[in-house]
Order: C-alpha cells, then sequence, then structure tokens
C-alpha cells in the first residue's frame, strides 16, 4: 500500500482517495492485508471529515470570559 501525502488535498480529494482504498480493500479476500487496507481509508475519511470541520466558516476561537473570576467561600 502506498503512502498519501495530504498536505495539500482538499477534504473532497481525500474522500475520493478513501473510497478508492475502500473499493480495493473489497476486493482482497479477507485478511491482515485487507484490514490494512480498509484501516487506511477510515483514517483518510476520517482526516477529510476533520479537515473539513477546521476550514468551517462555524468554527470560531473559543470566547473568553472578560469577567473576574469569582471566589469560593
Amino acid at each position: 500500500m502506498k503512502r498519501v501525502a495530504t498536505t495539500y488535498l482538499s477534504s473532497e480529494e481525500i474522500q475520493q482517495i478513501a473510497s478508492e482504498q475502500l473499493k480495493e480493500a473489497e476486493a482482497l479476500p479477507d485478511g491482515p492485508a485487507r484490514d490494512e487496507v480498509m484501516r487506511a481509508a477510515q483514517t483518510l475519511s476520517n482526516l477529510a471529515d476533520m479537515k473539513r470541520w477546521l476550514s468551517s466558516k462555524e468554527l470560531q476561537a473559543p470566547q473568553l470570559s472578560t469577567a473576574p473570576p469569582q471566589r469560593r467561600r
């Protein structure tokens, strides 16, 4: 199995590679080789999801409270 450099790929391109690896894995007989390709496909799919989430417009930095901390009594 060839390692894929994903640094400059879009989430759609990464998802496409994951789909191709999944099809490749389905063609393999049950065993360690198939498991490895399935794991790699799942990892790429997760990476595409994370990349999509990180580049979303809804993602915002945490809002810091400007109020002073309250003392416990």
